[in-house]
């Protein structure tokens, strides 16, 4: 696992906790807490999903934090809490879909008496103010959380580019001439070959080991493989409780939510994101919503910090929702 870097300098970090436990493997959440923040306080809540084309990546994977993001929660004294879950081919998209559900029942059962632990007592955590954010499959996996789970008290949802419509041409359909990330386009034949290849040695065995982590130079070649393939939507599958675009027809409400995303983004077309926002606009017209498409690739604003004025903009939409005045 990459060790804490320069975005969490200002954070204790308290790893390795689990959340819960699926075939001996264990299923772990990490937490920070400012070390600004005045023992007796009461901290609010951020939940952190993270990125990585849901195959790879992990709770504490400090490149794909955006600077602003963690410089945001520094400065509002909030405990952020970043969880793993099982992640694809081994484990299908119902098991991520599960593993959201029980984060939130874990996260109202056990999450205080665990920061409590962590920090001897000095900090208590304000559970009646969330907000759940994330990048690209994070981005994704916190509107999944304001979706399936209505009873978690999530106040706003932040999503940055995730693939919410991930049934568009741009993951459904073969194309090895797209450049991603910077990549050359893809060899004939290649890219199916590498997928084959892993599913031959990881999953069409006897028995899959559950992955809940992995490191990114590993698994990445494997999600730019899945994307030159069009398979990434077929890995997802067509079970509508991880499908943003259906569920949204069948909740009631959701939470205030802002969306980011790139308009040069190369891995999720900002198309999954506007495809949603309609959607939203549509079926809960009422639904408080911010949208900030910026120029820049997928991952722009990994280093963007928190005086950028779209930034601002963004972040003053939430703090209408989030935390409450006392």
């Amino acid at each position: 696992m990459s060790s804490p870097g320069s975005k969490f300098s200002p954070f204790n970090v308290f790893d390795d906790i689990v959340y819960k436990t699926v075939d001996n493997a264990a299923i772990k959440a990490a937490v920070l807490v400012p070390k600004s923040l005045k023992p007796g306080v009461k901290a609010p809540c951020i939940v952190h999903w993270h990125g990585g084309g849901f195959m790879t990546g992990n709770r504490l994977f400090e490149p794909w934090f955006a600077l602003w993001f963690m410089q945001w929660a520094e400065s509002m004294g909030a405990v952020v809490v970043s969880p793993d879950h099982r992640l694809l081919p081994e484990s299908s998209s119902e098991d991520m879909a599960e593993d959201v559900i029980d984060f939130w029942n874990w996260v109202h059962t056990n999450l205080s008496t665990e920061v409590s632990k962590a920090t001897s007592g000095t900090v208590e955590i304000d559970l009646s103010e969330i907000v759940v954010g994330g990048e690209s499959a994070g981005g994704f996996l916190s509107v999944l959380s304001a979706l399936t789970c209505p009873d978690a008290g999530i106040k706003a949802v932040i999503c940055q580019y995730g693939p919410l419509d991930y049934h568009v041409p741009w993951f459904m359909q073969p194309n090895h001439h797209r450049t991603i990330m910077g990549q050359p386009p893809a060899e004939p034949g290649k890219p199916e070959a590498q997928v084959q290849e892993y599913l031959a040695k990881h999953v069409n065995v006897d028995q899959v080991v559950v992955r809940t982590e992995s490191r990114v130079e590993e698994l990445w070649p494997l999600c730019v493989a899945y994307m030159y393939t069009g398979g990434l939507a077929e890995a997802l599958g067509q079970y509508d409780q991880v499908m943003p675009m259906k569920l949204i027809e069948t909740v009631k409400s959701m939470p205030p939510t802002w969306f980011i995303h790139g308009n040069e983004d190369s891995v999720v077309n900002p198309d999954c994101t506007m495809n949603f926002v309609n959607k939203v606009r549509k079926t809960l017209p009422e639904t408080p919503m911010h949208i900030s498409l910026q120029p820049g690739e997928h991952g722009f604003d990994g280093e963007v910090g928190l005086d950028e004025k779209w930034v601002q903009e963004g972040l003053s939409f939430v703090l209408q929702y989030w935390p409450r005045e006392s």
